[in-house]
This record gives structure tokens, sequence and C-alpha cells, in this order.
């Protein structure tokens, strides 16, 4: 049966790179990174509103698509809409597809930490250029910690307590968590 895994949690915290693992070790999977296919619209970074909708709709689209030829896809995203989970779950229902939710949590100052951190990564500099001035312009990263806690209150979701530099560790409680 195929899954359709979201890995939630405060920007920096790992979401991709574990998602990559995934689909390195899952032949065909696909990592949908909402934030690559809103790159891919025109004019997104002055449509901040609109082309996050755009991709959001896109992205649920290619999950559907995805998940009806049998194959797994992993979401690697900071989503504090219950909306937007909502959906996530429906399009698994719809397609007979299992859906995992997770949650790769720190605290907000160490996740934090970590976010701005990757400023010094090459392969993470422009994208966490954009991240950043989104995470200000919508009140800073505290706020965006804080709201993302308040929109997944109440859910039926594993939490995976990512330890700075235990990838290894995480990647195995994600396995037990979409194997169990």
């Amino acid at each position: 049966m195929a899954q359709l895994i979201l890995l939630n949690g405060p920007p920096g915290i790992g979401k991709s790179t574990l998602a990559r693992r995934f689909v390195d070790a899952h032949p065909l999977s696909l990592a949908l990174e909402q934030d690559v296919v809103r790159g891919l619209l025109g004019g997104w970074r002055t449509r901040e509103t609109d082309s996050g909708l755009l991709a959001r709709q896109l992205c649920l689209g290619m999950a559907r698509t995805h998940l009806l030829s049998g194959r797994d896809v992993i979401v690697p995203q900071f989503v504090a809409l219950p909306a937007y989970l909502d959906q996530l779950a429906a399009v698994a229902a719809e397609t007979s597809a299992n859906y995992v939710e997770l949650l790769l949590y720190d605290t907000a100052a160490a996740a934090e930490g970590r976010f701005h951190a990757r400023v010094h990564d090459p392969l993470w500099t422009e994208h966490q250029r954009v991240a950043a001035e989104f995470i200000e312009q919508a009140g800073g990263y505290q706020a965006q910690y804080e709201r993302l806690i308040r929109g997944v209150d109440g859910r039926d979701l594993h939490v995976i307590h990512c330890i700075e530099g235990d990838v290894d560790g995480a990647y195995a409680e994600l396995i037990a968590a979409v194997s169990g």
C-alpha cells in the first residue's frame, strides 16, 4: 500500500534531509517539496500568498497522481494550517494510501540555532536567505514555531525528537513510524 508521509516541523529541523534519505532508500518514491514547486512559478517572490496557494494545490495534485501509481510520497513541509493537513489526509484517503503525520521536534532555541547555521552551508545559502526573509516578514522564528505547535495541537501524529547531529536516530524513528 502506498503511503503519504508528512514530515512537519519548524524550519531547519531536518525535514528535507530525512525526506532525501527516505527516497534514496525507497526507489521511485517522491520527495514533494512545496518550496521547490513554488520556486518554479514565475514571479513567486512578489506574490507570496498566491504562489503559496498555487504551489499547495499543485503539490496535492502531484501527490494524488503519484499515490495512484502505487508509490510513496513524502512531504517535508512546515505546515501550521490544520486545513492543509486535512487536505493531505484527504488525498491519502481518496487514493487508498496510508497517511502518516510526523512532527520533527526540538526546542525552539535549538531549532532556531540550526536554522540560522544553514546560512554557512553552500547548499542551503539561497534557500536559507529566502526562508529567513519570509520568516521575518511573518513575525520571526519564535512566532512561526509557536504557530506550528498550535496548528498540530490535538492531531494524531508521531513526534520525533530531532537531536542535532543524530540523523541516523531520527531516520530510524521515521522508519519505525511508517512501518508500524
